[in-house]
């Protein structure tokens, strides 16, 4: 239900629901957008000709589609799940390695890059993933109801277009950046102290036993996997080493070194069975030195028992051996603060009609849509959140 005015509430300019438009919502948007409109008109408008010009009856009903639309999307109980998060950004193209693989390091640097902590850019990616739920749910299934007081809103969202004028401003070369001294170094170090942790690591040994199809079957022998992982127990109970085990059952003794509670390792190694919780909490839960009694996983069609060779714990890696990373991370940093701080200067110069895009500028026109510019080539080059960005200003 939509009411407007003192009819609805006397605190609020609408109420959508149980979605209320607050007056310093829409005050603070009018401004913004009174204030471009001067800037281009060169003039201050009255309240009477911005009314004229429709922009407060535009703003307000840019509001309501907002509202509509949130609000929809907590009727359909649209849920983003952890998991959700974790396979899209797994599969990122901009977190994998050169073999195609997650690397936490890219994504790290990502994030210190965009200035976001990794709970921000789950919180960013939950809106983003809930908002194309919403579009798949309501826009893109044959035969989807869509509410009447939704279809209008929900049509000019999805398919709005703008033109715009692009350029961008390169990050300042390294060499136009002052070198930093101890003391900053020292400071970024501290402040920065999540990117120079080294994570707990262990040396194991371990033998691992998986069960065999029976014959003739899909189905897996799990009694004589079971009945295997309990004489190796009995051996091991008998004081025998891994090594002797594995020689006298004819099995292989493997090694990791270096392994995270990630899963990931020197050796790389990399197996669904090695990553299972149950293998790498008990490869962080055993003592050092210690060899961990037969533990199953949790579909009972693989068994492993762990010895601790060796382990590392969490600690902070000394600015002395971190130095060389300190220092270009600190440049890196510097040099997008300075393109940064010319960029805005820029922009607020365009703003209030005092500057021109430089003589060497490269100027294109490219057209958006709400998931990104129509050129390919743009697409891949740029920060989806500046699409966002775009479409929340407004025109001018």
């Amino acid at each position: 239900m939509l009411f407007f005015g003192r009819g609805a509430n006397s605190q609020n300019v609408a109420t959508v629901g149980k979605i209320s438009i607050t007056p310093t919502e829409f005050v603070q948007q009018l401004r913004r957008e009174a204030a471009q409109i001067q800037v281009a008109l060169g003039k201050k408008l009255s309240p009477n000709q911005l009314q004229q010009l429709g922009v407060i009856q535009g703003i307000l009903r840019r509001l309501v589609q907002g509202a509509l639309i949130d609000q929809e999307a907590e009727r359909l109980g649209l849920v983003v799940s952890d998991a959700d998060i974790r396979k899209k950004t797994h599969t990122n193209p901009s977190f994998l390695n050169k073999e195609g693989k997650f690397d936490r390091g890219m994504f790290e640097t990502f994030l210190y890059n965009a200035n976001l902590t990794e709970k921000e850019y789950i919180k960013m990616m939950r809106q983003d993933v809930r908002r194309s739920q919403l579009m798949g749910a309501l826009g893109g299934q044959v035969g989807a109801s869509v509410p009447a007081t939704l279809a209008e809103p929900l049509f000019f969202w999805q398919n709005e277009k703008r033109e715009v004028l692009y350029t961008h401003f390169l990050a300042k070369d390294e060499t136009q950046v002052d070198v930093p001294s101890e003391q900053d170094l020292i400071a970024f170090h501290q402040d920065n102290a999540a990117f120079f942790t080294i994570p707990e690591k262990r040396n194991i040994t371990y033998i691992l036993l998986k069960a065999e199809k029976k014959e003739g079957s899909d189905e897996f022998d799990t009694e004589e996997l079971y009945s295997l992982s309990t004489k190796i127990e009995d051996d091991l109970a008998e004081g025998m080493t891994l090594e002797e085990v594995a020689e006298k059952n004819a099995l292989k003794v493997n090694t990791l070194k270096d392994l995270t509670s990630q899963g990931d390792n020197t050796n790389n190694v990399d197996s669904p069975d090695l990553k299972s919780p149950e293998f790498i909490s008990t490869a962080f839960e055993t003592e050092e030195g210690e060899v961990s009694p037969m533990v199953p996983t949790s579909d009972g069609t693989t068994y492993f028992t762990i010895r601790i060779d060796s382990a590392s714990p969490t600690h902070l890696q000394p600015l002395e051996e971190a130095k060389d990373q300190v220092t270009k991370l600190w440049k890196e940093k510097r040099q997008m603060e300075l393109a940064k701080e010319y960029a805005q200067d820029a922009a607020n110069r365009m703003n209030q009609g005092k500057y021109a895009f430089p003589k060497m500028a490269i100027i294109k026109r490219y057209i958006f849509t709400r998931t990104g510019p129509e050129d390919e080539k743009l697409r891949k080059k740029i920060d989806p959140r500046l699409t966002s960005k775009l479409f929340g200003l407004s025109m001018g």
